[in-house]
């Protein structure tokens, strides 16, 4: 379905907010009042223009406005700026796009034609077509043409904006450059910006022009607070009138509203003794299926607060409190835990799991969702019994705490409202309880994570092995490309002495065949189940996962699921299929499956796998044991023999495959073959991730 923008646009002459600004910040009361002061008059004429009142009624708590009015609705954009945001995008940029003039309608609906022949466009009339587009009608194309190329890596996040300078903007997702946007003008408001790996492509919308927040306090007077939001230390002012924090040494977690940019409401909610790195995990539904709960009743072990944007109430233990508004819910007492009644995950007794630190349950379309935000030691006592069988002992517990810290630390690093989930999306987290040797690792090696030239690497992880790993450019695209670029430390490796076996190029069919149908491979992994397995798939339950899946995968991604025509959404009955690229490590990268009504070609080992999910078909394992109701293959490192009829027609594939997981990185059935063998967990950590150190990250 194609959007027409009729635009109705006219010329404007009016100036552009995102200008350069002195923004006069003092920790002092005095200052923080001049700074306003000074600004008043530019704050006035922005926020006329963008429809919204800069002085509240009050400085009471009052009700959050999450209305979101566009950004430059009253101004033009210059040609340069949006010759930015294209090459941003990294979309070609038109040979005419070189002035220093603003962007006409008739210039923008001849970018919508080049980019999107066959998608949103806009349509203009003789009178209008030389008037210049406004900025936020470009962004709103913009935001389209995004929508139509998956492949970008642009993405739209909620910020708080707490400062701007010298082309940098502080928020309370970290710090952003904005070398061609100010938002100085929007200091204290939650805005929508559209940013590429930090860097801010464009400003979208006002969100909340009285935003709420959290945070640690770690110092307190009597003009305002100091709080560590996101990992770092940002200094607020308090408004007239409201009580000034009464606080002592450690660190008390808060809930705060800011109007104009000051704080008008402090609301603290739990007690620590020490501020770590924090981190945000979003919690997933029952079986991980998705991050919408329909619905969610909280309770605790101990007396916990609920904090709205009304007011902040106690609640005994047991309390079944069910949430109807963006509400912050904290256990009084950091010894307690909070609990989400009816979450199912693999606890004792069918019990619902209990968690550290605060949860954050927000409204969203279809119920809510829900962020656990807690120190990341705390989160790896929950992480490492989740990934790391208890049985393989302290030693794979250690080399599991530092890599998935080492993952953890790379996501929070890259500025996003929420770091991780709690599925194997991310890393499994708190599916089942803490263990004394989990939380032993985790405080062995405090603070430990893998770096190379100083810079934290991420460390991916799997089950188990085939007995190669692979290069992650062969298993993940990249800025849409897809092969990827290989890190140097996550490169394919032999998980045996090639001395003793050497299996030839594994890209190789011939030798890829003789590879994963052999169960003899003398690769340390070969006593687990998974080293090996083994399922058979006719036409019909191919036919039917393959067109199941088709619309989802495209959707997601359709530069990696091709088909001949954009509406094809089923390939028919499957009459054939051909692995077409193999990676370094023999796994499957590319393949192509032929139908009686179409053909697709399709990469990257998850789009591969969820094709040939055997979901109602046993596999059958290494050890001879059998696995139902699975929704991938267990890997891409397979290969396959074809079964025909009489009349030569295909009615079945046999699989025979190795390993379990993407075969990135550790492979974790690997690391307790390797301690058996008596490797110390550095030992294992350079030969999983080579050219690593690993050094010690100074947490706060």
């Amino acid at each position: 379905m194609k959007i027409l923008f009729m635009c109705q646009e006219t010329a404007t002459q009016l100036s552009c907010p995102f200008v350069s600004q002195t923004v006069l910040h003092g920790w002092m009361k005095t200052k923080a009042r001049f700074a306003r002061f000074v600004l008043a008059a530019f704050f006035l004429f922005v926020f006329a223009a963008c429809g919204r009142s800069t002085e509240p009624e009050s400085v009471q708590f009052q009700q959050t406005n999450r209305e979101a009015v566009k950004i430059g609705t009253d101004q033009p954009i210059p040609q340069p700026i949006v010759a930015e945001m294209l090459t941003m995008a990294d979309f070609p940029l038109p040979e005419w796009l070189a002035g220093k003039t603003n962007l006409t309608l008739s210039e923008a609906e001849k970018i919508m034609t080049e980019l999107n022949p066959r998608g949103s466009q806009l349509y203009t009339s003789p009178e209008n077509q030389n008037s210049e587009i406004s900025y936020a009608l470009w962004v709103e194309l913009f935001s389209h043409i995004l929508t139509t190329t998956p492949d970008h890596e642009i993405l739209e996040v909620d910020v708080i904006v707490f400062g701007a300078s010298q082309g940098f903007v502080e928020t309370n997702l970290g710090r952003f450059s904005g070398k061609a946007i100010n938002l100085s003008a929007f200091i204290g408001q939650e805005i929508r910006i559209m940013h590429r790996a930090g860097e801010i492509v464009g400003a979208v919308a006002i969100v909340d022009t009285t935003p709420m927040f959290t945070g640690w306090v770690t110092h307190t007077d009597a003009f305002g607070v100091t709080l560590y939001v996101n990992g770092r230390p940002r200094n607020f002012v308090y408004s007239q009138g409201i009580s000034v924090l009464e606080h002592e040494t450690g660190a008390l977690y808060v809930v705060v509203q800011l109007v104009g940019g000051e704080i008008a409401k402090i609301t603290p909610t739990v007690y620590r003794p020490r501020v770590e790195t924090a981190i945000r995990v979003q919690i997933s539904t029952n079986n991980f299926g998705g991050p919408v709960h329909s619905s969610v009743t909280i309770t605790s072990n101990g007396d916990f607060v609920v904090t709205t944007a009304e007011e902040a109430k106690t609640f005994p233990a047991g309390y079944h409190f069910q949430v109807s508004e963006k509400s912050y819910i904290a256990p009084l007492d950091p010894a307690y835990r909070l609990q989400i009644i009816g979450l199912q995950r693999n606890w004792p007794g069918g019990q619902s799991p209990m968690y550290r630190g605060i949860l954050e349950v927000s409204p969203h379309v279809g119920g809510f969702t829900i962020v656990n935000e807690l120190c990341l030691e705390e989160y790896l006592f929950s992480v490492v019994p989740s990934e790391m069988p208890a049985s393989h002992g302290l030693e794979a517990a250690k080399v599991q705490a530092i890599t998935a810290r080492s993952f953890a630390m790379a996501q929070i690093m890259r500025n996003l409202p929420v770091h991780m989930c709690d599925s194997v999306i991310s890393q499994v987290y708190n599916n089942v309880p803490e263990t004394e040797l989990a939380i032993q690792a985790v405080r062995t090696t405090s603070g430990q994570v893998l770096t190379i030239g100083g810079q934290i690497v991420t460390a991916n992880y799997f089950s188990t092995s085939s007995g190669m790993t692979a290069n992650s450019g062969e298993v993940w695209a990249q800025g849409g490309n897809f092969p990827g670029y290989t890190q140097s430390h996550l490169v394919s490796q032999p998980q045996f002495n090639l001395e003793a076996h050497n299996p030839g190029d594994l890209s190789l069919e011939e030798n890829a065949a003789a590879f994963f149908r052999s169960h003899d491979i003398p690769a340390t992994e070969r006593q687990f189940p998974w080293f090996r397995w083994q399922v058979r798939l006719t036409t019909e339950e191919m036919s039917a996962s393959i067109n199941a899946s088709l619309p989802l995968q495209r959707a997601a991604n359709h530069a990696l699921v091709q088909v001949c025509s954009e509406y094809t959404t089923s390939i028919g009955h499957l009459t054939g299929l051909e692995v077409t690229r193999r990676g370094q490590g023999g796994n499957v990268m590319e393949m192509i499956f032929r139908g009686t009504v179409a053909t697709v070609t399709v990469q990257t080992e998850f789009n591969i796998r969820t094709f040939l999910a055997p979901r109602s078909v046993a596999v059958s394992r290494h050890d001879g044991s059998y696995v139902s109701n699975m929704a991938l293959l267990p890997s891409a490192f397979f290969a396959l023999e074809e079964e025909f009829c009489e009349a030569g027609r295909l009615i079945a594939v046999t699989f025979f495959g190795g390993g379990h997981g993407h075969g990135v990185g550790m492979s974790q059935n690997g690391v307790r073959a390797l301690v058996d063998m008596g490797h110390t967990y550095w030992q294992i950590l350079r030969h999983f991730y080579p050219g690593v150190e690993v050094e010690i990250l100074t947490l706060r």
